[in-house]
């Protein structure tokens, strides 16, 4: 089966096109086109951080990630490529709000690890921004109620950024911003989605970002409905749906807006450069699946496996669920009660 390839053209200006439905993405003149996003936008309060920051700021971040990190709408999406530093962003916004004596941060994850992660992003931004972020202390503490590890930096002005595994229950009676990472990848979406929505209700910021994963899944399905909203298919007003800002990054618009020279460390933008970081990776994506998943935003089709997310799922809400061995590399789901998941 032939590959498709993402070609950058020499040219001053540059605009990504998706063409056809092979998945490539060719960098045609014109100018230059933004990542979709929406433009419910809301501008933001930073500026309150001072001019000489903003502006440091600035030339740190890429122009996808200033974005995400100056937009204040109240509920953002965000389906982004493996490795754009989408949650390096996230935690330059919430250490910010923070020193601005702004409320509380809930931040969730895949697995212990990434809120782990998620700390040391922040204890990079606190040192970026200097005095004015001093962190009090850094604690791993372990949630007696609910088993959920947690990692917390508290600010000197009182405010606290706090993240945790991912467990629902860590997220209930908790109040302030709340973010979601790897959002498609959850074991139980939905449960996560109930817990966490109500944290941000006295005037929080809920934001929502991953790489996809599969066709119908919870993460899917909100990015179909915020990007309606956006493309005024759905009127939040009269439809009864989030008025979502949101957000969609591939690797080729990453790369267009100079994630290849900054992780060559390279001062100016350099075609060649990006090119071949794009030819590279595509050679190491291997198959087009993989790259397309991975890399350029498209959920797996539901044909490429037995049982489909929505089948799943629907044993998963209506009944407890188990994987039983049946023959040696085998498995068969078996329904054991009607009592919903707990």
């Amino acid at each position: 089966m032939a590959t498709a390839k993402t070609t950058i053209r020499k040219t001053t200006n540059r605009r990504a096109v998706r063409n056809g439905t092979g998945g490539s993405t060719r960098i045609k003149a014109g100018v230059r086109k933004q990542p979709e996003t929406s433009s419910r936008a809301r501008p933001s309060r930073l500026a309150q951080v001072g001019q000489g920051l903003r502006e440091k700021l600035r030339e740190h971040l890429l122009p996808y990630q200033w974005d995400w990190v100056v937009d204040d709408s109240p509920m953002k999406l965000g389906r982004k490529s493996r490795r754009t530093g989408w949650t390096y962003a996230e935690a330059c916004r919430s250490v910010l709000k923070r020193m601005q004596g702004k409320r509380d941060h809930w931040f969730t994850s895949a697995d212990e690890s990434a809120a782990r992660e998620y700390i040391d992003y922040c204890r990079f931004w606190s040192d970026f921004f200097g005095a004015a972020a001093k962190i009090v202390d850094d604690i791993q503490v372990l949630d007696p109620q609910t088993g959920a590890t947690m990692f917390c930096l508290r600010f000197a002005n009182g405010r606290k950024i706090t993240a945790l595994s991912s467990n629902p229950k860590g997220l209930r009676s908790k109040g302030g911003d709340a973010t979601w990472d790897e959002a498609a990848y959850h074991e139980h979406p939905r449960e996560m989605y109930r817990a966490l929505q109500p944290t941000t209700m006295w005037g929080g910021q809920l934001s929502i970002f991953s790489n996809p994963n599969r066709e119908g899944d919870l993460f899917d399905n909100l990015c179909a409905e915020a990007e309606a909203v956006r493309d005024g298919r759905l009127d939040p007003k009269k439809d009864h749906v989030p008025d979502w800002s949101c957000y969609r990054v591939t690797i080729a618009d990453a790369v267009e807006q100079g994630l290849a020279e900054k992780i060559a460390g390279v001062l100016e933008p350099d075609p060649n450069l990006r090119q071949q970081f794009l030819d590279d990776l595509r050679a190491k994506a291997r198959d087009e699946d993989t790259w397309l998943k991975e890399y350029m935003c498209t959920s797996a089709g539901e044909e490429s496996v037995l049982l489909t997310y929505s089948m799943i799922e629907a044993c998963m809400m209506c009944c407890e669920t188990k994987i039983i061995p049946l023959f040696k590399g085998t498995l068969l789901w078996q329904i054991q009660t009607s009592e919903p998941w707990k």
